[in-house]
């Protein structure tokens, strides 16, 4: 056995009763209360306080000198681009409108020199797209409103250009240039040796009193070279940069 307060090694008395098998243990020791002046007292401590603060302060000095440096220093200036320096590529070029049509009620639009149009009237004009072997037309009209809506003029233009034209579903916010209107795809089919599924898209729009119409038709298509497609026809490509340049008389140039 070991001493409790020293730890010096002690012989333990045991006494044993003959003839009852029992062994006597000896009285238990005491061992004083532990407070925390003897924890001090037999554990002094290393560091004080005091160094703790010498290093806090310390470190705050040297994070202030090290800002001070870098903000008298600056950032260095970049490289300068070697001459000639290239001009960033161009990504999606702006459309140049190399002729104006100007319809005679006060509207017009703009196209390229190299799409020749295959109508040309004195509020008409249109042209024909190259699509899957066979021609698609596309036609933009000018006409009095006549106390008409956009939505009217579109469902009008449909019974009489395309009468058997149904389903489909109506263009969110339809535009002709920067003129809110109202559009429509509607499901098709063209005449011929077999029957062969189309879209027909219709756009109108009013202002001061005339209206505009596009209508188009072209062959029905899932997707748009690879991408989706909610149309379903490849001829919105040929149309789509012509709709945006649609203006009425008193418009600001696009």
């Amino acid at each position: 056995m070991f001493c409790g307060n020293c730890g010096t090694r002690v012989m333990a008395a045991v006494a044993v009763l003959v003839g009852v098998g029992q062994i006597a243990q000896p009285p238990a020791t005491v061992y004083p209360t532990v407070t925390p002046e003897h924890m001090s007292e037999q554990y002094p401590r290393k560091v004080n306080t005091r160094f703790w603060l010498w290093v806090s302060g310390g470190v705050s000095v040297l994070l202030i000198a090290v800002g001070i440096i870098a903000g008298i220093r600056g950032i260095p200036p970049g490289q300068p681009c070697p001459s000639p320096c290239p001009e960033p590529p161009l990504l999606s070029p702006p459309f140049q409108a190399e002729h104006i049509y100007r319809g005679a009620l006060g509207w017009s639009l703009a196209y390229r020199g190299r799409d020749f149009p295959v109508v040309r009237e004195g509020n008409a004009i249109g042209w024909r797209a190259d699509l899957d072997q066979a021609q698609w037309p596309y036609t933009f009209v000018g006409q009095p409103a006549a106390g008409r809506n956009a939505r009217q003029i579109v469902e009008q233009t449909r019974r009489e250009r395309f009468p058997d034209a149904g389903g489909g579903y109506e263009i969110v916010k339809a535009e002709l240039g920067y003129r809110r209107g109202y559009g429509y795809v509607y499901d098709n089919s063209r005449a011929g040796g077999t029957a062969e599924r189309t879209r027909v898209i219709i756009i109108a729009a009013v202002k001061n009193g005339v209206a505009v119409v596009m209508f188009a038709e072209g062959p029905y298509a899932e997707t748009l070279k690879g991408h989706p497609n909610p149309s379903h026809t490849e001829l919105i490509i040929n149309f789509d940069e012509v709709v945006n340049t649609v203006s009425w008389r008193g418009d600001k140039p696009l």
